[in-house]
């Protein structure tokens, strides 16, 4: 009850995902991903997945994306760096299971930046927003008047490295830069 089951879906092929960010399993709002697979002509769940450190109010599920055998999936909060510093985790499709292979986070990642608010992935390249990135007086409660990023994973050599840090142009307080993200090819668009 109250795990928001639904809350984020994506689909590729025969891939559904469904985010739950409210699961309490393990604890208190940290947050699961179901994935159903197409076998037969049914829908079945083949996994549930919650992060390898997954901690109380996580809400691990915040935002999913996935391409082919890899999906991402944000935690709005990660207590491990800083409250509600976010993080975001991929996972990839290996002998019939999904396995967590990677936890990333921004470099220059900070209290009350909400990173993994919204993730994307396309091939070897993720996006993850933190739409409440940027400069403020430094107190948690401004948080909401930050401008928002938007952050490139690429995956090089086998290992996912951030390769860029993206910002409006014409960015003012508030804007939520990232609040949602679509990629495809070389194509990415930030609202």
């Amino acid at each position: 009850q109250g795990d928001w089951f639904g809350r984020e879906v994506a689909i590729d092929g025969n891939t559904v995902i469904v985010s739950a960010p409210y699961s309490n399993v393990g604890g208190n709002n940290r947050g699961a991903v179901y994935v159903f697979t197409l076998i037969n002509k049914n829908w079945l769940q083949t996994a549930k997945l919650t992060a390898n450190d997954g901690r109380d109010g996580a809400f691990f599920g915040a935002s999913i994306s996935i391409d082919r055998d890899t999906l991402i999936v944000g935690a709005s909060d990660d207590a491990a760096l800083a409250r509600s510093s976010g993080s975001a985790y991929i996972f990839t499709l290996s002998n019939n299971e999904w396995q967590q292979t990677a936890k990333l986070t921004a470099n220059d990642g900070a209290e009350g930046d909400r990173f993994g608010n919204s993730v994307a992935i396309d091939g070897s390249t993720a996006i993850v927003a933190a739409l409440k990135e940027g400069p403020n007086t430094g107190a948690f409660s401004d948080a909401r008047n930050r401008i928002g990023s938007a952050y490139v994973f690429e995956q090089i050599d086998g290992a996912w490295q951030q390769t860029a840090k993206l910002n409006s142009a014409d960015g003012v307080e508030g804007d939520a830069f990232g609040y949602r993200l679509a990629l495809n090819a070389n194509n990415l668009v930030v609202s």
